[in-house]
């Protein structure tokens, strides 16, 4: 109950419980280091807090531009082999259908194209399929309190490339404003027509992020949804340690070991922690 969001709020709590301080909406501009170990942070209000132990869940690259110049070039060398895995456009939607009475299942897949490796490389060219491969979830059906009485939420998110339609407009806001839109109206054509007819005279809201809009608010560069892509040669131990080169830095989350998702990104965390114990 409460979504996935109850997740991180319990997360939180545990923290706060145990003496820890939470500063929310606090940038951090530069990460210290004296005599070649971490120091603290810097925050762009120019606040430090002096620490020998800082630990990372943000893309790499751009955990490496807030290191001292001297310390970038051989922290950015290690970074360029890795690929990053592709970014998704996603439409919250709000309806007064009853999708309980439609007997609808809490997750749904829709795949369209049957050949994986097309679809690839149509995403390697920079296109979407006609007709994308489509993950809706309703949490309503797990959680009705989300919603008020006889209304219901879903998540749809579909896989695409960043540099989609020339990267979404090119920057001209009003482009990237019609490509969302026709987007969107793509994407609710094609569940009302393969999953929940009549949504489209039952929206009481619908809004929807782009790549560049998990760029803006998540920090992951070219809107990576999963962090580093799930390829051979970066699995497992294959993909960057939780113990930087700098001593007193430490990196979690989808951008290091062991994999993706919330139960890899997870997993960082708890092993990150055991390394960091077994060193004190």
């Amino acid at each position: 109950k409460g979504g996935t969001g109850r997740i991180s709020q319990e997360m939180a709590n545990s923290f706060l419980r145990y003496g820890g301080e939470i500063r929310l909406q606090t940038e951090v501009d530069q990460i210290l280091i004296k005599d070649g170990k971490t120091e603290g942070v810097q925050t762009k209000d120019e606040e430090i807090f002096r620490t020998p132990l800082v630990i990372s869940n943000i893309n790499p690259n751009l955990l490496a531009k807030m290191l001292p110049l001297e310390f970038q070039k051989s922290f950015a060398k290690k970074l360029k082999r890795l690929e990053y895995s592709l970014s998704g456009f996603i439409l919250y939607i709000a309806t007064h259908l009853d999708l309980r009475k439609m007997g609808l299942p809490y997750f749904t897949y829709l795949r369209f194209l049957s050949d994986l490796e097309e679809e690839d490389r149509m995403f390697q060219r920079d296109e979407v399929p006609k007709n994308p491969t489509t993950m809706v979830s309703i949490p309503t059906l797990l959680d009705p309190s989300l919603a008020p009485p006889g209304q219901h939420l879903l998540k749809v998110l579909v896989t695409v490339p960043y540099h989609y339609q020339e990267r979404w407009g090119g920057g001209d806001p009003v482009k990237y404003r019609h490509i969302k839109e026709e987007f969107s109206q793509k994407i609710l054509k094609q569940l009302e027509g393969k999953l929940i007819p009549g949504l489209r005279d039952h929206l009481l809201f619908y809004e929807a992020a782009t790549p560049l809009t998990l760029e803006r608010y998540t920090g992951n560069e070219l809107g990576a949804i999963y962090g580093l892509a799930s390829i051979p040669q970066q699995v497992g131990n294959l993909r960057p340690p939780h113990q930087t080169s700098i001593p007193g830095l430490f990196q979690v989350g989808h951008y290091t070991r062991p994999s993706h998702g919330i139960v890899g990104a997870s997993l960082s965390g708890l092993i990150a922690t055991r390394i960091i114990l077994q060193k004190r």
